[in-house]
């Protein structure tokens, strides 16, 4: 797994404030709080978010925007945030990842949008499933095997196909599962 510590935390303002600076007008946006959420649970880690009330206790609409949406994006996903571990390392696959406690489950953070496909490499498990999180009615989504063209002890890349009439509108998580815990390909494997 990526994070190495065990505990750790990355504090995030939801603009360039600890407290409420009338000032302060630059106001991140749900995709941004959510990527930063994002990366930091693939790593292993904990983001407390930052709000600044205002004198008289309200919070201004824009930050009410991003936890808003934050918690509907949560909600939709909590499958592959809460009570997961740290995901794979970027040379399997070039996003953010968790795996499920007993590791039959890996979720890919897909973070561009409209990707037609997601390629995870490395993994020496049979694929049980790939789905979509999230999305009622998802069926099973199609993917293949591409060959390793040298080392045939390399196992296959992995191309999946991501119909964008499924994808979030912030960030789309796959779900792959295993019938066994995940194991993954390592040099030391030659």
């Amino acid at each position: 797994t990526k994070g190495k510590n065990k505990h750790w935390e990355r504090s995030v303002t939801i603009n360039n404030s600890w407290g409420f600076d009338s000032k302060d007008s630059v106001f991140k946006s749900p995709y941004e709080v959510i990527l930063d959420f994002v990366d930091c649970i693939s790593n292993g880690g904990n983001m407390p978010l930052n709000i600044s009330a205002k004198a008289d206790g309200t919070i201004p609409s824009e930050q009410v925007n991003v936890l808003k949406e934050l918690g509907k994006w949560n909600k939709k996903h909590a499958v592959a945030l809460f009570n997961t571990i740290s995901g794979i390392a970027p040379e399997y696959f070039q996003g953010p990842t968790t795996i499920s406690k007993d590791s039959t489950k890996l979720y890919l953070f897909l973070t561009g949008k409209n990707k037609p496909h997601a390629v995870v490499k490395g993994i020496k498990n049979k694929i049980a499933n790939i789905r979509i999180v999230g999305v009622d009615g998802t069926d099973s989504l199609n993917f293949r095997y591409s060959e390793p063209l040298f080392l045939q002890s390399v196992p296959p890349m992995v191309e999946i196909d991501v119909p964008e009439n499924k994808q979030d509108p912030y960030v789309t998580v796959l779900e792959i599962s295993f019938e066994k815990p995940l194991e993954l390909y390592v040099e030391k494997d030659l």
